[in-house]
């Protein structure tokens, strides 16, 4: 299949394809005025899903034992958050959580 767009790459991934880019495009998510919104949001976008801002930071970020300087962990849990966005629109199941840290 060629697909030429701006999402061509993911398109051809099993994980994505063409359906699946189709709902991450009709996808919509709401993240916090934060940093780590702001990776998220850009993660998102980048994926082709829609973003709003202004939602409160919910949750916590199971991963953050692993990153000493709060810079890293931001981006990390930006990334995290946009991931399980991804995955949640795509009915991909998450990874199994880390039981400790380094």
């Amino acid at each position: 299949m060629i697909f030429d767009g701006p999402y061509s790459r993911q398109v051809c991934l099993a994980e994505v394809g063409l359906e699946g880019q189709t709902r991450l495009e009709a996808s919509q998510a709401s993240v916090a005025d934060t940093k780590v919104g702001s990776v998220e949001a850009d993660y998102l976008r980048r994926a082709g899903a829609r973003v709003t801002s202004g939602a409160p930071l919910l949750g916590g970020f199971e991963h953050a034992a692993f990153f000493e300087h709060g810079p890293s962990r931001e981006v990390a849990e930006g990334a995290w958050r946009a991931l399980c966005h991804i995955h949640r629109v795509l009915g991909i199941a998450p990874a199994e959580p880390s039981k400790e840290a380094p």
